[in-house]
């Protein structure tokens, strides 16, 4: 199961990061063709699609990052604590 985890964790966010500068590139060619009158319809849909990816990309970059913290955070704490149980609850 630990090796199954490893795999989808670099599936899902390995190429995050990667897939942002990617998707952001294209979204800056297309709005210089916007800005130049040069983008039809297509261009205009693909730009929108683009964009929703792009934050799909950001939100999964987010969950990443406040689950390493959560993880960072839990293991300097005293999971015994009347505080870490207060907190959880």
């Amino acid at each position: 199961m630990k090796q199954d985890l490893k795999v989808w964790n670099k599936k899902v966010f390995e190429n995050v990061d990667k897939g942002k500068h990617e998707i952001i590139r294209k979204i800056s060619f297309l709005d210089k063709g916007d800005n130049e009158n040069n983008l039809d319809d297509k261009g205009k849909n693909e730009r929108k699609e683009l964009t929703i990816e792009l934050n799909k990309l950001s939100l999964r970059e987010e969950a990443l990052m406040y689950q390493k913290v959560i993880t960072k955070w839990i293991k300097k704490i005293d999971l015994n604590t009347k505080y870490f149980r207060r907190v959880m609850t």
